[in-house]
């Protein structure tokens, strides 16, 4: 029986590798330390500066590379097989090596799943 006090560790594969900057959602939605930015904010202004745009559409462009290659593929797979994951912030990696936007997208470490019942008699 689970107690609720149970500890996971990760193994990361992209640990340490250069140009292949590879983050949890969860790291870049952290809370930060007083006085500093998010790990999301400085990569927002950043891509803002690199691009010299304005950092609102820094944020706007770095949420549609976002939809682009982690939402969009996780509805397409409920839509097409009626899957859905539990895609935690934990269990999502965004590869950020395109100029800090996100351009992959990993789901790890599934702690479960669920089938519409829509698509019952298929499976």
């Amino acid at each position: 029986a689970e107690s609720g006090f149970e500890v996971i560790f990760r193994q990361n594969p992209f640990r340490g590798r250069a140009g292949d900057p590879v983050i949890t959602v969860s790291a870049l939605t952290a809370e930060p330390r007083p006085g500093h930015s998010s790990l999301f904010e400085t990569i927002v202004r950043r891509v803002a500066q690199d691009q010299d745009i304005s950092v609102r559409q820094a944020c706007r462009r770095w949420f549609e590379c976002y939809l682009d290659c982690a939402l969009d593929p996780l509805v397409k797979l409920y839509d097409r097989f009626g899957v859905a994951l539990e895609a935690h912030q934990q269990n999502s990696l965004l590869d950020l090596s395109q100029q800090g936007l996100p351009s992959r997208y990993f789901y790890r470490d599934s702690q479960g799943f669920y089938l519409s019942n829509s698509f019952r008699a298929r499976w």
